[in-house]
């Protein structure tokens, strides 16, 4: 699996993009790192009760980060 950086004490906001490649659904680089950074570095600690967002705590600065979705039923 490809390696990506942690995340810096300056980044505060991450957006990821999915695209359709040749047929495929294919996630940008930083959908990529994001994919990345929930798998191997982030700790999860909740779920909302839809599903639609999970919460994460960075262990190298306890920071708490939040995932969502964005709604894509308007475009």
């Amino acid at each position: 699996m490809t390696r990506f950086a942690d995340l810096a004490p300056e980044e505060d906001f991450l957006t990821g993009a999915f695209e359709l490649k040749h047929g495929k659904v294919l996630a940008d680089t930083t959908q990529s790192r994001i994919d990345w950074l929930i798998s191997d570095r982030l700790d999860l600690i909740a779920t909302s009760a839809d599903g639609w967002t999970s919460y994460y705590r960075d262990p190298a600065d306890n920071r708490i980060w939040q995932l969502g979705f964005s709604d894509t039923s308007a475009h």
